[in-house]
């Protein structure tokens, strides 16, 4: 995906429950799931919602919020790479 000029490249699953984050939308520098409205960090793949809402004395819940599976992107000569293990 491109948001701004740089390029994100994000597994299609979403780790909370399965949801297509492919079809996912951008918002505020993050990717949400259509789903649960779970959101990742563009650049990490970080938790950023709803591990900002959570305390993190709350051992059960922190195990749901796990990050979203990235992938390395790299342009070159307009041609967007990107790399799998």
């Amino acid at each position: 995906m491109n948001h701004e000029g740089r390029f994100y490249a994000f597994d299609a699953v979403c780790p909370h429950r399965g949801g297509p984050l492919d079809q996912g939308e951008i918002w505020r520098g993050t990717l949400e799931c259509p789903w649960h409205r779970h959101r990742y960090d563009l650049a990490t793949g970080a938790n950023v919602y709803p591990r900002n809402v959570y305390p993190d004395d709350l051992p059960d819940l922190q195990a749901e919020l796990h990050s979203a599976r990235t992938f390395p992107v790299k342009v070159q000569k307009e041609i967007v790479y990107v790399g799998f293990e």
